[in-house]
């Protein structure tokens, strides 16, 4: 009869499964723990409890010594698995009321039991943290939208003076006149360009009309008066008689540029 339920055992020995690793992860609501096996795991699970703790008793799982573990956590203090015959005891004791869960892995080679209180967990201390850092994270986030306000407006204001100065300095360059009239002539008097004509894209020449008198001049990177008139009035074709009795003198104009341009290049040549 001996002979016949040591032969029982030994063959429910070899049809469980083995634990070979266990892991504990903590959370701030559960503690969950992972059991993994060498086979996939098929027994039964079956739980007994009293006022302290929970024994969860697994079927067809074996583990080769009893193993205890301190958990430093609001849920579980400490967690114990035991063997007995081809069983293993998990023992979970808490101060608080607990429920545990289990679930197995798709191929039945790992086995989780999640522990979560029942009515939560309730943590003055915690509380308080909590607490103190949303406060802080509210003053926090006041004094960093306060220092990019003042940044913003700061910079709005440097805009303004920089746009203010910018438009004085428009408007005076705009007013500014030629060598031929004064500031303070140009204030009183009235000037007005009776004709204009491009000699390129750097130069004019214009007939200026200013008191009593017209003037021809060339204006832009040279300012050169060519003559001077009896302020009568002047339509387009005397303005083309005006400028073809100049002709001499605008010849002399571009040949002077010409020449400059020329000593510019020899000058460039020789030091190259």
């Amino acid at each position: 009869m001996r002979f016949f339920l040591s032969l029982l055992f030994s063959i429910n020995a070899l049809l469980a499964s083995n634990i070979i690793s266990h892991n504990i992860y903590e959370r701030s609501d559960r503690v969950d723990i992972m059991l993994l096996f060498d086979s996939p795991f098929d027994g039964k699970i079956t739980k007994k409890e009293d006022s302290s703790s929970t024994i969860l008793i697994l079927q067809n799982a074996i583990i080769d010594k009893k193993i205890t573990e301190k958990i430093n956590s609001k849920i579980v203090q400490n967690l114990s698995l035991t063997p007995y015959k081809n069983q293993t005891f998990v023992e979970i004791d808490s101060k608080n009321q607990f429920e545990v869960s289990a679930s197995k892995t798709v191929d039945n080679f790992g086995l989780r039991l999640r522990i979560k209180p029942k009515n939560g967990i309730k943590d003055d201390n915690l509380l308080a943290s909590k607490i103190a850092s949303n406060k802080y994270t509210t003053k926090q986030d006041s004094s960093d939208i306060t220092t990019a306000f003042i940044k913003v407006v700061s910079v709005l204001l440097l805009l303004v003076v920089i746009l203010y100065f910018l438009k004085n300095w428009i408007t005076n360059r705009a007013n500014s006149t030629s060598w031929l009239f004064s500031n303070q002539s140009t204030k009183k008097q009235n000037i007005k360009i009776l004709n204009q004509r491009a000699l390129d894209t750097k130069n004019r020449i214009a007939l200026i009309k200013f008191k009593e008198h017209s003037y021809l001049v060339i204006l832009g990177s040279s300012n050169i008066l060519l003559d001077k008139f009896k302020n009568d009035e002047i339509d387009e074709k005397e303005f083309e008689n005006i400028l073809h009795d100049n002709t001499q003198k605008l010849d002399q104009f571009f040949k002077s540029k010409v020449d400059k341009l020329n000593i510019y290049k020899n000058r460039a040549s020789k030091d190259s």
